[in-house]
């Protein structure tokens, strides 16, 4: 099995330490083998004809944007690549049953598991770290205390390993954006503070 990449930065290091990897080119082609797995860490790229020329699984960056909307093919997993996140040691996913045995396969040779969710908008962490992203924002917004000190009362008072304005920073704050903007369409209580609106 040849693991084939495709990203836009380093980020992808942190799931394949010690694995021989093929970093592709997503401007030229390559020869493609029957068994080769591609990960295409792009955030949401959704580059469904290169997808379709693989027979194996395709792992793609991609949050915001669902399997469904996409008529994605069978072979394409959908899994949470934000920074951060593929160092955990479950690998949130979203595929069609008939490639889930091989998709985890694939990552348990990479030593994670997969925690498969259903396709939806945003996920499920995703989704539940941006809305606190999103409430710490209203909060500093109104006043209620710095920065600083809501990151340092959120890792004391919930344990979390970040505070809600250093996960945004980690994470992007431009996905963050994407991902409110994309919920927001769902219900109102997905309204963005003006920290992910700016």
């Amino acid at each position: 099995m040849r693991i084939c990449v495709l990203s836009d930065d380093e980020a992808w290091k942190s799931l394949f330490v010690g694995q021989p990897v093929t970093l592709l080119d997503a401007d030229h082609a390559i020869d493609v083998l029957p068994d080769d797995v591609l990960f295409d860490l792009r955030d949401e790229a959704w580059d469904m004809k290169r997808y379709q020329e693989y027979g194996g699984p395709v792992f793609l960056a991609a949050v915001v944007g669902t399997r469904t909307e996409h008529n994605a093919p069978a072979n394409l997993i959908r899994i949470n690549a934000w920074p951060g996140m593929l160092t955990r040691p479950a690998v949130e996913a979203v595929g069609d049953p008939s490639i889930r045995p091989a998709a985890e396969a694939v990552l348990s040779r990479l030593g994670k598991t997969i925690a498969w969710v259903d396709d939806l908008v945003g996920m499920v962490s995703p989704r539940v770290i941006t809305m606190i992203i999103n409430e710490a924002g209203f909060a500093w917004e109104e006043g209620v205390s710095q920065k600083a000190s809501i990151d340092v009362a959120m890792k004391l008072g919930t344990n979390y390993p970040l505070g809600p304005f250093e996960w945004g920073t980690m994470i992007g704050w431009h996905r963050l954006k994407l991902l409110q903007e994309a919920l927001v369409k769902e219900a109102s209580l997905y309204q963005p503070s003006q920290t992910l609106s700016s």
